[in-house]
C-alpha cells in the first residue's frame, strides 16, 4: 500500500484497448484509520473480519464468473459506504492480477470521496451527463490495484440520471478499459429511494449491510425481498459490540 500526503499529477497508462490518464491522489494511513478504513497494518483490528468477508464473496464471484457487486443497506447510517470501500481495499490486497474499482452511485449522498478526504474536480454524475470522460473522474488513492469513481456533488433527480443510457455505457467502458476488474458499487439505502432498482440490473450480485440493533425485522425482510430479484449473496452485520467493547 502506498501512503502519502501530497497529490501527484495524472499518470498515463496503456490499459485494455486504449491509453487512459488516471489522477493520483494518495491518502495517508491516518486518513484511512480516521474513516474506519482498513490498512495493511497487521495490528489493525478491522482487517481480519474484512478478509473473511472478502474471501467468501471472492469465492462466490469466481465460481459464478461475476465481476460486479452492489453494496447497499435498508436505511442510512448503517455503514454501507465504509463496507464497500473496505471490501474493495481487501480485494485489492489479495494481489491478484485485476483492478478493483469502487463506484459511488449514492447520488444524493456521495461519501466515497469524503472517506478518502479527497475533493474531486469531477464526479460520476458529470460522466453520466456526458460532460466529462471516464479518465477525468477516475482517481488512484495510492492503494495498489484500487481505483475509485467518486461523486462530488449531491444530485436531486438521481433516478432520472441513473436511468440514462450512460449508466450502461459506464460498465461497458470500464470492462473495455480494465478487462480484468472487479467493480464494487456503493448504492443508496434501499428503502429511501428507487435508485437501487434502476442500478441493480447492471450488476451481477449484491450484499446488504445491516447495523446491529438498528435494522428492524420488517425493514430487513423488505430489503432482502428487493435484492433477491438478482443474485443476492447475503447480509453483512456491521457495528457489532463484542464483549461490550466498541468493536466496529
Amino acid at each position: 500500500m502506498r501512503v502519502a500526503n501530497d497529490s501527484k499529477p495524472a499518470a498515463s497508462v496503456a490499459v485494455g484497448a486504449r491509453a487512459i490518464s488516471v489522477k493520483t491522489q494518495p491518502v495517508s494511513a491516518g486518513v484511512l484509520k480516521r474513516h474506519h478504513l482498513i490498512t495493511a497494518d497487521p495490528d489493525d483490528d478491522r482487517l481480519f473480519p474484512y478478509k473473511v468477508l472478502r474471501t467468501r464473496i471472492w469465492r462466490e464471484m469466481q465460481e459464478n464468473k461475476w465481476s460486479s457487486l452492489a453494496v447497499t443497506s435498508a436505511k442510512p447510517g448503517e455503514g454501507k459506504t465504509v463496507t464497500a470501500i473496505n471490501l474493495g481495499i481487501s480485494l485489492a490486497m489479495m494481489g491478484e492480477d485485476y483492478t478493483v474499482i469502487v463506484i459511488d452511485l449514492d447520488m444524493r449522498r456521495p461519501n466515497v470521496s469524503k472517506c478518502f478526504e479527497i475533493v474531486p474536480q469531477h464526479g460520476i454524475a458529470d460522466y453520466l451527463r456526458g460532460e466529462v470522460t471516464i479518465d477525468e473522474v477516475l482517481i488512484d488513492p495510492g492503494i495498489a490495484r484500487l481505483l475509485i469513481l467518486p461523486g462530488n456533488k449531491a444530485v436531486s433527480k438521481s433516478s432520472e440520471l441513473l436511468s440514462s443510457r450512460r449508466l450502461s455505457a459506464l460498465f461497458q467502458e470500464l470492462k473495455a478499459i480494465y478487462p480484468a476488474s472487479i467493480v464494487i458499487v456503493d448504492l443508496p439505502p434501499l428503502l429511501s429511494t428507487d435508485d437501487v432498482l434502476v442500478v441493480l440490473p447492471h450488476v451481477d450480485t449484491s450484499v446488504l449491510v445491516v447495523e446491529d440493533g438498528k435494522t428492524g425485522t420488517d425493514e430487513l425482510s423488505k430489503a432482502v425481498s428487493i435484492l433477491q430479484q438478482i443474485n443476492f449473496l447475503g447480509t453483512v452485520l456491521n457495528k457489532v459490540d463484542v464483549m461490550e467493547g466498541n468493536y466496529y
